[in-house]
């Protein structure tokens, strides 16, 4: 059976996908800024497009809570209990409305889909780089530590422990 959903609600629905859309090139952005202050070893501006995307994340989760609430809605209005509406995926409700609205939620739908799909890419070259930068410290840190040489030192209950129990870089993080 094909639903016609009310055309307000029908744009509510669109004007927050595209948000979403918007949210995640957003992250595009700062994921791409990232990538280049870690090549950098810019620290200030790592943190600074944390907080970037933390504030961005936290966006989407408003919308993708909005987005829930708009389903219920929608679901009701279909017949469907919230459960089923909340978990429906885009492919299954355009099936269920006119072709007009399907058209334009479909691309509506790619375009969010394709975007997200570029946020997960560029978190794995991010999260590559990442791993190589900590290995290299990891290596440059292991060169400059001094060999166990026998010498011993103190614990912080004063017994005594060998000198080279514990490297720096596992000691700072």
């Amino acid at each position: 059976m094909r639903y016609s959903i009310e055309p307000a609600r029908f744009r509510e629905l669109l004007t927050l996908l595209s948000t979403l859309q918007r949210l995640h090139e957003r992250l595009v952005g700062l994921g791409q800024a990232k990538l280049d202050a870690i090549r950098r070893a810019d620290t200030d501006a790592m943190r600074k497009l944390n907080d970037g995307q933390r504030a961005v994340a936290r966006r989407i989760g408003e919308c993708e809570a909005a987005r829930r609430r708009m389903m219920d809605v929608i679901g009701e209005s279909m017949g469907l209990g919230f459960q089923a509406a909340r978990a429906m995926p885009v492919s299954q409700l355009s099936a269920r409305v006119s072709a007009p609205q399907r058209r334009l939620l479909v691309e509506a739908a790619a375009k969010l889909r394709d975007t997200v799909a570029r946020v997960a890419r560029v978190n794995r070259v991010i999260s590559a780089t990442s791993r190589g930068v900590l290995d290299h410290l990891g290596r440059v840190l292991t060169s400059v530590s001094p060999a166990c040489d026998g010498r011993s030192g103190y614990k912080g209950d004063g017994r005594t422990a060998p000198g080279c129990s514990v490297r720096i870089f596992d000691a700072v993080g």
